[in-house]
């Protein structure tokens, strides 16, 4: 009987382990190159603009100034601004940025705390 409660502990112990890993793993800063998976239009406050435009290359450039410290969401921001594309949509908020991508097949969500005053300015 002993030996079975000591089995069990250890068992218990092992998952608690692997819980702890899959949790770290999946909270771990990434970095994403979110201006290369940006599709070719975007809709910006409501308009459809090309990759030259100016509007689209301040978003692809806040996007390569800020490629570091994404971290997987489970949750969904109540909508701010939305800059949205085939495969790829961005949520800009006062505290953060939250980003629905999809890459080699799959979707990921990700976040961002980094405040986006840089571009406050895009709807005006």
């Amino acid at each position: 009987m002993l030996r079975a409660l000591k089995i069990i502990g250890i068992s218990f112990a092992l998952i608690g382990v692997l819980i702890m890993v899959a949790i770290k793993y999946y909270n771990r800063p990434q970095t994403i190159e979110f201006a290369s998976l940006m599709p070719a239009q975007l809709e910006i406050c409501g308009k459809l603009v090309e990759d030259s435009d100016p509007k689209y290359v301040t978003l692809a450039n806040w996007f390569v100034a800020n490629k570091e410290g994404w971290k997987s969401s489970p949750a969904t921001f109540v909508d701010g601004q939305i800059f949205s594309g085939d495969g790829f949509s961005a949520n800009f908020h006062d505290t953060g940025v939250l980003v629905i991508y999809k890459s080699d097949g799959s979707w990921s969500q990700v976040e961002n705390q980094v405040a986006p005053m840089e571009l406050d300015h895009l709807c005006d």
